[in-house]
């Protein structure tokens, strides 16, 4: 039992030493950000971008969403907005986007598309947006709740010739204004963006070791004639935007960070998170799926494994990691063993709280939070709970799932949004 504990301990170590190590990376990024655009340069070139924004039981919320993105299509970016069948009820998302559209007259800059089938998730829909849209297109994707500058655009336009070979991937922020255990689940998601996602695709080499970047399903920006030519997003799989990392990857397609943040809307309550979290899980977890699908089409099998091996190691971080450290403290306390319980449970703190407390920081001095919206120091040391018993419920839940047989994609969670 005592090299486990060890192992643990040096696992944390570890990573609480490279999350603030990464941080630092994070923050020259975001700090240099404004400097790298000139707002509005590139207005003459905004044709040339489409932004897809697929949706789907957004009555409720569309119209306060629509008004983020209005900017844009005044100054002469296409956005596409893509209903589904799958709406159920006498008045649809479709039908409320159709009169915003008419009530601000930008018919020439918002088009309303509707996927015919009634079945499918937003891999479908945005698909369906793909086939109609040129080859030479700059698209962007973004979920409805999404908030950017015009400099996110600037930015992209700028430095589109990575696009020949790359893509652009946006990284998220979020603001809670509830209060309790939610509140840390947006530290926790606040420090991924800026302590793992953003630096990893920074340098597409760490230690000398090329790392797997997945992509995420907002804030993504590509030329159309690329996705198109490995075949879109994947209609097959639970989640579309890990599945892109890896073909992408195998590929020799890089992925690469703007440097400005994307707001997003956080989950309201810890039951919308943990469930939430129960599908973003499924993106690691079929890593080794991926690779049974696709072995077949390529060559270099050694690479497609390795590749596949990284991105289930995702998975084990998320899930088996956590709950070893719970397992170890529970079982030292227990034990006795006050002085291994005492190691375990600084590296625990230092490993969870630094990091937190940086990427905080980080936030607040780029302008992105307020002082009001910092977290107090006892969301801080109660990060530590909600990492060791909280942040694994969303994994248990898909276990859960597959045991069910119920983890599928036809049975995947949506994420009700609120009117605040």
């Amino acid at each position: 039992m005592l090299w486990l504990i060890i192992f643990d301990c040096f696992l944390l170590a570890i990573g609480g030493i490279l999350g603030v190590y990464r941080l630092q990376r994070s923050r020259e990024i975001v700090k240099k950000a404004p400097s790298t655009v000139n707002h509005g340069e590139s207005k003459d070139e905004y044709k040339d971008i489409v932004i897809i924004i697929p949706v789907y039981n957004e009555q409720a919320v569309i119209r306060n969403y629509f008004m983020n993105f209005l900017p844009f299509m005044r100054k002469g970016i296409e956005v596409i907005y893509v209903g589904t069948n799958k709406e159920k009820g006498e008045i649809k998302t479709y039908d409320i986007l159709n009169e915003l559209v008419n009530e601000f007259d930008i018919q020439d800059y918002c088009k309303i598309m509707l996927y015919p089938n009634s079945d499918g998730v937003m891999a479908h829909q945005i698909n369906y947006a793909l086939r109609q849209i040129e080859d030479e297109k700059i698209v962007g994707v973004y979920n409805v709740d999404s908030f950017i500058g015009i400099q996110t655009i600037d930015y992209v336009l700028k430095n589109k010739d990575k696009l020949k070979n790359g893509v652009f991937q946006q990284y998220s922020y979020s603001i809670c204004s509830g209060k309790g255990m939610i509140r840390n689940g947006v530290m926790w998601q606040n420090r991924w963006s800026l302590a793992y996602e953003l630096p990893r695709a920074a340098r597409q080499y760490e230690f000398g070791i090329k790392k797997f970047n997945y992509t995420i399903g907002h804030g993504l920006f590509f030329s159309n004639k690329t996705i198109n030519d490995i075949g879109l997003f994947s209609e097959s799989h639970i989640n579309e935007d890990n599945v892109l990392g890896y073909e992408l990857s195998n590929n020799n397609i890089r992925i690469y960070p703007i440097p400005f943040l994307e707001k997003i809307d956080f989950a309201h309550n810890l039951p919308v998170y943990v469930k939430q979290q129960s599908v973003w899980f499924n993106g690691p977890l079929y890593a080794f799926n991926y690779f049974i699908d696709k072995k077949n089409e390529r060559k270099n099998l050694i690479k497609q494994f390795i590749t596949s091996c990284q991105n289930f190691k995702n998975a084990l971080n998320w899930f088996a990691f956590e709950l070893l450290t719970f397992i170890l403290l529970v079982y030292l306390g227990i034990s006795g063993n006050l002085v291994w319980f005492a190691i375990l449970l600084a590296e625990t703190l230092f490993y969870v709280i630094c990091p937190n407390i940086i990427a905080e920081k980080i936030l607040y001095e780029n302008g992105y939070i307020n002082q009001k919206e910092r977290k107090g120091i006892r969301y801080v040391i109660r990060e530590v709970v909600f990492w060791l018993l909280i942040h694994s419920a969303g994994p248990i839940i898909t276990f859960g799932r597959i045991l069910g047989r119920k983890n599928s994609q036809k049975n995947k969670y949506k994420t009700e949004k609120v009117v605040e």
